[in-house]
């Protein structure tokens, strides 16, 4: 019950979105108090300008400061699409069992359709690239595109990622 109205129902309270803007912007802050944490954002918005992989996923203090309940029902009308919806389960209970439960909880949605597409990622130009803050850290980092996830020397790229200090 839950999940599907949360999923399909979900109705934004003004109350509650002013709550969550305060919260969300604590994060910010605290966030923006961490430069090791903060450059890994200012690297993809220097590899991704003008391109959603490039934005924090927190938002900025504007545009969190202008969500509007209508915001969140559009976003919702423009990208959820019932073909999309993968409910899935853990535990003891037998997959026909879960069926019969998500099937009849979804007796009431209707049926929604959205022409979702991802945005295309440039070619990336690597270039230096220095800001300078006022703290006692360096920090530094290195990347350019990757090799596809399909490409037969993408494990040697994985060994080279952990040689220079990555995970």
């Amino acid at each position: 019950d839950i999940l599907v109205d949360i999923a399909f129902h979900s109705v934004f309270p003004d109350k509650e979105l002013e709550k969550e803007k305060k919260v969300v912007l604590e994060e910010i802050n605290m966030y923006l108090d961490s430069p090791d944490d903060a450059i890994q954002d200012e690297f993809d918005a220097y590899l991704f300008p003008n391109h959603p992989m490039g934005n924090n996923i927190l938002g900025t203090i504007e545009s969190v400061n202008s969500f509007t309940q209508q915001h969140f029902q559009d976003f919702i009308s423009r990208n959820m699409s019932t073909e999309r919806v993968v409910f899935a389960s853990i535990g003891n209970v037998a997959s026909n069992k879960a069926h019969q439960i998500v099937e009849k909880k979804l007796n009431t949605v209707s049926h929604k359709f959205s022409d979702f597409s991802q945005n295309s990622i440039s070619t990336i130009i690597p270039k230096p690239y220095t800001i300078t803050k006022t703290i006692q850290q360096a920090h530094c980092m290195l990347g350019n595109q990757a090799l596809s996830v399909h490409h037969p020397d993408k494990y040697k790229l994985m060994l080279l990622n952990n040689i220079l200090g990555g995970p």
